[in-house]
């Protein structure tokens, strides 16, 4: 039986519970069988829709395997915050950020539809440039966290964007992909902690505002 990243009921309208069940079929058969596999047959039969509601949704194969690679990022921020607070150590914060983060995308299913999703993209390079564009430009919640504490001058990060690429570079370069890569099965817990608490010792060192030191992890 397969096991859906989505673990609450569809919520919505007809229509967005339907669009939601043809994304929960897609993710499965893209992650079990691979994008040239999948039919849009097949979708239709998991998701319990016929053809044309898929069409409906989702034009093309191509345009379902967009949204699917978009709401897989969407589903490791899903209910996870990171709200710049003044008044809180910003270690502390980033931390339990990070590992909220690496704590989602370390799940054997989005492990799965990962791979799946690179093997894909390897073999054909035009998949990527669509789903992928969206993702690379994006302002993800750390960039924002970060202009936030650039603003409120506890630390100094002119280019968010690059400092949150180079946060992640470093926790999940520990952390994800050994996972991904298949070097490991499983991360410790104990190892995640490492890998979190040094990217944040790193990222902090670089970019705090030299003489404070309330932050020093």
């Amino acid at each position: 039986m397969t096991t859906s990243t989505t673990e609450s009921a569809p919520k919505g309208t007809r229509s967005e519970r339907k669009r939601t069940a043809i994304l929960q079929a897609a993710r499965e058969s893209f992650r079990e069988s691979g994008f040239d596999r999948t039919s849009m047959d097949a979708v239709a039969s998991r998701a319990e829709v016929s053809k044309r509601t898929v069409y409906n949704h989702f034009p093309s194969k191509d345009e379902l395997f967009t949204a699917v690679v978009q709401d897989l990022v969407d589903s490791t921020e899903c209910d996870i915050t990171l709200a710049y607070d003044p008044d809180q150590p910003l270690a502390d914060q980033l931390k339990a950020f990070a590992r909220q983060k690496l704590g989602r995308e370390l799940k054997p299913d989005f492990i799965g539809l990962v791979r799946a999703v690179i093997s894909d993209v390897a073999r054909r390079p035009e998949l990527g440039v669509t789903a992928l564009t969206d993702l690379v430009t994006r302002e993800d919640g750390l960039q924002i966290w970060l202009r936030a504490a650039h603003t409120d001058g506890r630390l100094h990060v002119p280019y968010p964007q690059v400092a949150a690429h180079q946060f992640w570079a470093l926790a999940k370069g520990a952390a994800f992909w050994p996972v991904l890569a298949g070097l490991c099965e499983t991360l410790p817990d104990v190892m995640l902690t490492k890998a979190v608490d040094e990217s944040v010792a790193m990222l902090l060192d670089h970019y705090r505002v030299r003489g404070d030191q309330e932050d020093s992890p």
